[in-house]
């Protein structure tokens, strides 16, 4: 079973590339990051708050003193991520609209593994998004995804 800091570094881990590029996270930081991420070792809670600071006050602000569970974690990126997008908050109101869909969360459907990505399929939409922190899905799995990455297989 993952930690809530493994679940929440998944959820995370692609919106460091917008960090990175803008300055905000050094390249050091970034491939720290994608080795913790790529290898499932996760990283330091104090770490991820220091780096996602914006997504860590918003869970606070929404689960209180719980914000670490790995329930909360979940439902910070599952159910509230979008709306922060869809409210034009924390730089989504001037984004491009192909942005902040990309920036979404969504739940797919796994159609087809191709080479190291999935096929999913969603809200009508079909599309590849990388398959490497989920090497266990297959087809007809659901599974999140965001930011071109296929997070985790869900229930």
């Amino acid at each position: 079973m993952p930690t809530p800091e493994q679940v929440f570094l998944r959820y995370a881990f692609p919106c460091a590339q917008v960090l990175l590029d803008t300055g905000k996270l050094t390249k050091e930081g970034y491939e720290r990051l994608k080795r913790a991420v790529m290898s499932g070792e996760g990283i330091t809670r104090d770490e991820l708050e220091s780096i996602f600071r914006s997504a860590v006050a918003r869970m606070k602000e929404l689960f209180g003193e719980d914000y670490w569970s790995l329930a909360a974690v979940r439902e910070y990126f599952i159910e509230h991520h979008n709306r922060i997008i869809d409210a034009g908050k924390e730089g989504y109101a001037n984004a491009p609209e192909y942005f902040k869909e990309m920036c979404k969360v969504h739940i797919a459907r796994v159609v087809a593994r191709e080479g190291s990505g999935l096929r999913v399929r969603y809200g009508g939409k079909e599309r590849v998004v990388l398959g490497l922190l989920c090497p266990e899905a297959k087809p007809g799995d659901k599974v999140s995804i965001h930011l071109g990455f296929a997070i985790e297989v869900l229930a």
